[in-house]
């Protein structure tokens, strides 16, 4: 490995990076965020969508919300939600791309669940 690559993930938080990854890694997240990518919508419709509670489709939102990944603007006393900026729709895109060429090996892995 080159002094250059070795420098760079010396100076890289891997432990702030897995958590940024964990972000994703809950399904109700992963599908909130990829109905986000086309559709700005309240609490309620994303509770409807994805046929969960209100108070756990909050705590999702709040945890997307805190870490970046989406922006909230009110409406008529309504909260409605998008995506944050065009990178988290980049790496969204990225990781279909990425997961499609692996889904495979994805879904046979026996340490992942």
């Amino acid at each position: 490995m080159s002094q250059t690559k070795t420098k760079r993930l010396s100076n890289i938080d891997v432990e702030l990076t897995a958590k940024f990854f964990r972000g994703f890694g809950d399904p109700n997240r992963l599908r909130i965020l990829e109905h986000l990518l086309e559709n700005e919508s309240n609490t309620e419709e994303l509770a409807e969508l994805l046929k969960a509670p209100v108070p756990q489709m909050n705590r999702h939102l709040t945890c997307l919300m805190w870490c970046g990944y989406i922006i909230a603007r009110e409406i008529e006393g309504r909260t409605y939600y998008s995506i944050a900026d065009e990178q988290i729709k980049e790496l969204i895109k990225i990781a279909e791309d990425l997961m499609a060429n692996r889904a495979y090996f994805l879904n046979t892995c026996k340490i992942i669940k």
